[in-house]
């Protein structure tokens, strides 16, 4: 699944349902896909994983994950929606809280950052310079993993494979549940993690026309968004935006918000 897409809960969900903690979102260095065959005799029945290398490990899944006992699940966020989930999350955890050896020391100080308890404000310019820069987990979406390669794939390998929206996130865990672990189906609440949880609250911009006009983060993208991925080129490397279009009609307009993917259903979008 692409950052921002409910992917640290359902993680976090399996840790627990599978007990037992293995090397986060391993599935994206091949290395490590080949060490975690022997860390452990038994394997689990269950890997959640972001995808933040591109379309290549979930091609990879497609192409060898050939018994129809495994299904792949894509967890599917729309696109814009996500790029302001991933904006706010980068901003407030990342650059608000001054993580220098993600951002860089130079970096965080071109932000002149002004935090209190309550607020973070920041300088309009180098935010729109991240945005632009897909930094971190705004530029881990859909462009990256749904491309014109991927479609190929499935409709070579016809896989055992469903696209899920996001929101059916605690459905899917009440249903792996089930069949996995049903000792968390007593009393238990499904899982909904947040890294953004206890961070500081409101992130304002100071705009570059003016010093003194500062503006909350939210009601910026409000005013922006719209002109935002057009202005900064953010889909400058998108394939097949047709395909995902017609995917997201028939999975959204879906009541259960899952669709079965076949070659015959790709070959349509």
């Amino acid at each position: 699944m692409p950052a921002k897409a409910a992917g640290t809960s359902l993680k976090e969900f399996t840790k627990k349902c599978m007990k037992r903690n293995d090397p986060d979102n391993f599935i994206n260095a091949p290395i490590q896909v080949r060490k975690f065959l022997t860390a452990s005799y038994w394997l689990p029945s269950i890997i959640v994983s972001h995808l933040y290398t591109g379309d290549q490990p979930l091609i990879d899944l497609i192409q060898h994950a050939s018994s129809r006992d495994a299904i792949i699940i894509y967890i599917h966020r729309e696109e814009t929606e996500r790029l302001f989930s991933a904006i706010k999350q980068v901003l407030t955890h990342l650059v608000c809280e001054k993580v220098s050896y993600k951002i860089g020391v130079e970096k965080l100080q071109e932000y002149h950052i002004f935090r209190n308890r309550t607020h973070c404000v920041l300088d309009e310019g180098p935010v729109v310079d991240l945005i632009e820069e897909r930094a971190h987990e705004i530029g881990m979406g859909a462009q990256e993993i749904l491309t014109c390669r991927l479609y190929d794939s499935i409709i070579e390998n016809d896989p055992n494979m469903v696209f899920m929206n996001y929101k059916q996130a605690n459905m899917l865990q009440r249903v792996l549940a089930q069949n996995h672990c049903p000792d968390l189906l007593v009393g238990e609440r499904m899982v909904e993690a947040n890294v953004a949880e206890g961070k500081v609250g409101n992130v304002f911009l100071r705009l570059s026309n003016s010093a003194e006009h500062i503006v909350e983060l939210d009601d910026w993208l409000s005013t922006k968004g719209g002109l935002l991925e057009w202005s900064l080129r953010l889909k400058r490397n998108a394939t097949c935006q047709a395909k995902t279009k017609h995917m997201q009609d028939m999975l959204f307009s879906c009541q259960e918000q899952t669709i079965a993917v076949v070659p015959g259903i790709v070959n349509a979008w």
